[in-house]
């Protein structure tokens, strides 16, 4: 009777009958030992208080998943299997090997590795019960699921999983948490087959795929949440495990191709956030930023759009290779965005090109642009003429931009009569007659 009381606790602990079941055995053990010592009544109530305390207290502990501590990242693990004998084996040739590879590399050290009890893990099948228990348990990244043993069409005993990945990301656009789920169904090990005779080879092939994956994906997320320096050093651990990986493999096929477009991306936000910072006050140890992180991207991936853009300001800026410049934004060829327009017009006014500048102004006007835009682009060209006012032609573009585009005719009034006033009419004896009659065309809008 004793072993099937304590049987019976072990195998329903979890449950509330497991907790009566707990505290009724307790309370039976104080009284039959209260009892047999002669022990005054008071005493063991007293006991039988303080215990039940503590066994409900634990109880309640055990129903409740692992906690992530502060300063980690935690990476909860639900795996179900009822077969007692066969979970061992999943924890010994699976989840251990897992938890070493998570815990590799640079970027392992960051991360508090946890197991759900298989209680829990029994009911968290569900991609919503699974989310609302990553939640409390506070970790980053979750990789649930179960694994069966059936006989398979071979006729030989097949381990079958089931899994599935849940991760934490800042809130973000729904397209952008729609491409994070299909990066996750697309490459983690979701459905596989495992033949029983090959269980240990495949349980560490499957754990190497998961963890990698896993870091890839968590990588994505960290990107998206921006911690660009996080995502890097998971990015790095994912290529260096990648390096000594079955090139044949499909799904290692797919990261080594995407590695190197998840890299561009986190360097073109690092260095649009140093653009931004830039733009403020034009300090040059930011736009160096800029440059070092454009350095960072792979030779290859330098033609995206943003890219292209940035290195342009560095080679205008920095390097003073406007012709560099305009072959980087040339390359971008996007007629119907007015910010490709502005840049183009500014960098053929610098070059003292004023027609073509002119014409991508008008072209500009005709287009949508935003107020900060505007506000940036003024800024941009002041700074530069402050810099080099020997280029007196800049207030001529200037003068054009604030009329056509900025909408401010008398401040472009004031750029064009400082250009009649300093330029060489012998250089600009065009683009001096067009000032002449802007002016005048200034003057009467503003009268009528």
């Amino acid at each position: 009777m004793e072993n099937f009381d304590i049987s019976f606790i072990k195998n329903n602990w979890h449950l509330k009958t497991g907790l009566l079941g707990s505290e009724l055995a307790y309370i039976l053990f104080i009284a039959t030992v209260s009892n047999l010592l002669g022990l005054d009544k008071n005493f063991p109530i007293a006991f039988i208080l303080l215990g039940n305390i503590a066994i409900w207290v634990c109880w309640l502990y055990s129903n409740k998943p692992p906690r992530t501590p502060n300063n980690k990242v935690g990476f909860l693990v639900s795996i179900y299997c009822s077969d007692e004998d066969d979970f061992k084996k999943i924890k010994e040739d699976l989840l251990v090997p897992l938890q070493q590879h998570i815990k590799g590399g640079n970027s392992g050290k960051v991360f508090h590795f946890m197991e759900l009890q298989q209680h829990l893990a029994e009911k968290c099948l569900d991609s919503q019960i699974a989310q609302k228990v990553r939640i409390e348990s506070g970790a980053q990244f979750m990789l649930f699921g179960r694994v069966r043993k059936r006989i398979g069409e071979d006729g030989e005993p097949h381990y079958f999983f089931d899994l599935e990945g849940a991760v934490a990301h800042a809130l973000v656009s729904e397209a952008m948490s729609k491409r994070l789920s299909q990066e996750f169904t697309e490459l983690l090990p979701r459905r596989v087959e495992v033949l029983s005779e090959n269980d240990l080879f495949s349980f560490q092939f499957t754990s190497d795929w998961a963890g990698i994956v896993a870091k890839y994906i968590i990588g994505i997320a960290a990107a998206i949440s921006g911690d660009i320096i996080y995502a890097e050093q998971l990015y790095d651990d994912v290529e260096h495990s990648l390096i000594e990986k079955n090139n044949s493999f499909p799904i290692f096929l797919k990261l080594k191709e995407r590695l190197p477009v998840r890299r561009v991306e986190i360097y073109e936000a690092m260095a649009s956030a140093w653009h931004a910072e830039w733009i403020v006050d034009y300090e040059l140890s930011k736009l160096m930023k800029v440059y070092q992180w454009l350095q960072k991207v792979d030779p290859e991936q330098r033609s995206r759009p943003g890219v292209l853009g940035l290195y342009a300001i560095c080679e205008f800026v920095l390097n003073k290779n406007v012709e560099k410049a305009i072959t980087h934004i040339k390359k971008l060829e996007q007629p119907s965005n007015p910010i490709w327009q502005l840049n183009m017009a500014f960098l053929y006014g610098y070059k003292g090109q004023l027609k073509q500048a002119i014409r991508h102004y008008r072209n500009a006007s005709q287009l949508n642009i935003q107020v900060d835009t505007i506000n940036q682009v003024e800024g941009f060209i002041n700074w530069i003429l402050a810099g080099n006012p020997e280029l007196i032609h800049l207030n001529y573009i200037l003068g054009f931009f604030n009329w056509q585009i900025r909408g401010d005719s008398l401040l472009a009034k004031n750029n064009f009569e400082s250009f009649l006033e300093k330029s060489d009419e012998s250089s600009y004896s065009k683009e001096r007659e067009l000032t002449a009659e802007w002016i005048e065309t200034i003057k009467t809008y503003n009268i009528a």
